[in-house]
């Protein structure tokens, strides 16, 4: 029992903090406003085999809550891009994609913004003229 003590304080501490300022990165404003690059991986659909893989980037400009932007991906056969328009509440920055690229397509996610704003990930669905694609993504500037 006595061992039990200590490891709870400290998953107490761990949990509520260490004390300071009642500010904290959490509370930092998001700032999606530049290019951020990473990975996009296909969990559904039948437009890519499952689980493929590609390069996904964002560059995208954000005037308070409004996010719009363009986005592209390159797989081994066929490079997509288009246009992003979201909206930002809290850490969630919810969107939809406009494929231009190789035809118009439509897909639409959610992702989580990481509290420094470096990097965001989350998961999209659509479909345009290759067929449906479901993917998880990950990125950062």
């Amino acid at each position: 029992m006595k061992a039990i003590i200590p490891v709870f304080v400290v998953a107490l501490l761990l949990a509520y903090g260490c004390g300071g300022g009642n500010e904290s990165v959490a509370d930092a404003p998001v700032d999606l406003n530049g290019t951020s690059l990473g990975i996009a991986l296909v969990t559904g659909g039948t437009a890519y085999p499952p689980n493929a893989s590609y390069p996904i980037v964002f560059d995208l400009v954000q005037s308070g809550n409004t996010v719009t932007g363009e986005y592209s991906t390159a797989t081994t056969t066929v490079a997509t891009s288009g246009t992003v328009a979201g909206t930002v509440s809290g850490r969630t920055f919810s969107f939809t994609l406009t494929e231009d690229v190789p035809c118009s397509g439509t897909f639409t996610g959610s992702a989580t913004v990481a509290s420094s704003s470096i990097s965001f990930s989350g998961a999209y669905s659509g479909d345009d003229c290759s067929g449906t694609t479901q993917a998880w993504f990950s990125v950062s500037k």
